[in-house]
């Protein structure tokens, strides 16, 4: 399996063998992501596939906030991995 980059909007996200690893402003999150076997992109949803037909859904969201959830093979939610809300970096005004 080789890594795969995938862009939306402003948003720079990269899957690889066993991570994914998401930036947005400068800033880097890097989630374990074992033993998958697809990865779907549409806009601002990707979508993993798990060797035993799990589901891993990434969503990049409004005001910046990156959402991971698992779900069974059934479908069926099994719990958030990831959670993150990016921010830019304010500059100061010191005159």
């Amino acid at each position: 399996m080789k890594s795969i980059k995938m862009n939306y909007e402003d948003w720079k996200v990269e899957v690889t063998p066993k991570t994914i690893v998401v930036e947005k402003f400068g800033e880097q999150r890097e989630y374990d992501l074992p033993d998958w076997s697809t990865c779907e992109h549409d806009k601002e949803y990707i979508y993993i596939t798990h060797e035993d037909n799990s589901l891993t859904q990434f969503k990049m969201e409004v005001n910046d906030f990156w959402i991971g959830d698992k779900f069974d093979d059934e479908g069926c939610f099994i719990d958030t991995v990831a959670n993150h809300v990016f921010e830019k970096e304010l500059e100061e005004d010191f005159d």
